[in-house]
């Protein structure tokens, strides 16, 4: 099964609303934190890529820090994605998605 989240706005929110847990904002998403597979910091959701036909999400870019003049990103898949709560949590090692990177 592919693991799809979609995007939605959010008009007005009560206390008493429910979520579905497999749906959030852009807004909530992101600066969260994101922790691989093994409990490892990977870094912060810098954007989002969102498929304009369907309005789910293509991928979250996640930004694993600065080297002098150089910031690093990586795309995360949905299918990556283990839960969104707190934070991102992944599925997949932070090594396992270094070789993807886009600038």
């Amino acid at each position: 099964m592919v693991r799809q989240f979609r995007i939605y706005e959010t008009v007005s929110t009560t206390e008493n609303e429910e979520q579905n847990p497999l749906e959030c904002t852009v807004r909530e998403l992101l600066g969260k934190s994101v922790v691989d597979a093994e409990a490892k910091d990977f870094g912060k959701v810098e954007d989002v890529r969102i498929d304009l036909r369907s309005g789910f999400v293509v991928a979250i870019v996640v930004r694993t820090g600065s080297r002098i003049f150089v910031e690093i990103r990586h795309m995360i898949i949905p299918a990556e994605i283990c839960r969104i709560g707190d934070r991102v949590l992944l599925s997949v090692t932070k090594e396992s998605v270094l070789t993807r990177k886009i600038h």
